[in-house]
Order: structure tokens, then sequence, then C-alpha cells
């Protein structure tokens, strides 16, 4: 539970005793508004956290798999093209035989 909703709890339960110092009803329902926010806002950041990481992990897979089939590609045009390397560079292919 959040430092937030027991502060409120505390002014309600003592909203009589605090009153004379000016806490009334009204600021303690303002301070359990903010606290109720609060920790809507922190559920909704821990949910965005995880699906980041979910999409980080389909990301990296997507990589890896761009990876294989471009080093499998630049074999193949390597060999079809031969040594003639000004070619290997209209598919992206800076690298020496």
């Amino acid at each position: 539970m959040c430092f937030g909703q027991r502060s409120v709890r505390g002014i309600e339960n003592h909203l009589e005793q605090l009153g004379d110092v000016g806490l009334d009803q009204e600021e303690a329902d303002a301070l359990r508004d903010v606290a109720n926010r609060l920790e809507s806002t922190d559920s909704e950041q821990e949910a965005a956290k995880a699906m980041v990481k979910v999409k980080t992990a389909e990301l990296e897979a997507v990589k890896a798999e761009a990876r294989r089939l471009r080093s499998k590609a630049t074999k193949r045009i390597k060999v079809g093209l031969g040594d003639d390397q000004g070619l290997w560079v209209e598919f992206g292919i800076t690298a020496s035989r």
C-alpha cells in the first residue's frame, strides 16, 4: 500500500482533531484523490515496463532472424557475382571477400 493511502486514512481517522490545524474533509478528499491517481499511474507504468520487456524480446528475435537471413543472402550474392566488389555495393555489402 502506498504511503499516500496510509496518510489519508490517518487524516480521516483523526479529522476532528486535525480540524484545529486547518485540515478538513475537503483536503482529505483531495489527498485521497492524489493517492488514488498515484497508485493508478504507478500500475500503468509497471504494465508499460512489462510490455517494453516483451517487445524488446520480440525485436531481438526479429533482428536475429534478419542477421541470419542477410548473412545467408550475402554469401550467395558474393558467390553469384564473383569478385566484382563494385556490384556488391548495390546490395549494401562492403566487406571484402
